[in-house]
């Protein structure tokens, strides 16, 4: 079986959402977003390169540490925010 892992990972706020990002959204473009980055590897070779934009709201700064390293779609629904669209 092939190893999977994760190269590198960043979270961070972004005061105002990418005009883009907040119409896929539906929000304002002065909305406050995170913004995860993830880099995926297999067998230690990069397979995924990912870019996530989340509502401020879902998660606020308060939040608990998540480990971002999985499924953000299983995450959000164990959080009882179940995703209703992905876009690749």
């Amino acid at each position: 079986m092939a190893s999977h892992s994760i190269a590198s990972l960043s979270l961070a706020r972004v005061n105002m959402a990418p005009p883009d990002v907040a119409a896929a959204l539906g929000l304002a473009e002065e909305t406050p977003v995170w913004r995860l980055e993830k880099l995926r590897l297999i067998e230690g070779q990069p397979l995924l390169y990912s870019l996530e934009y989340l509502p401020l709201a879902l998660l606020p700064p308060d939040h608990p540490v998540f480990d971002w390293s999985g499924s953000l779609m299983a995450l959000m629904q164990g959080l009882g925010l179940a995703p209703v669209m992905s876009r690749a």
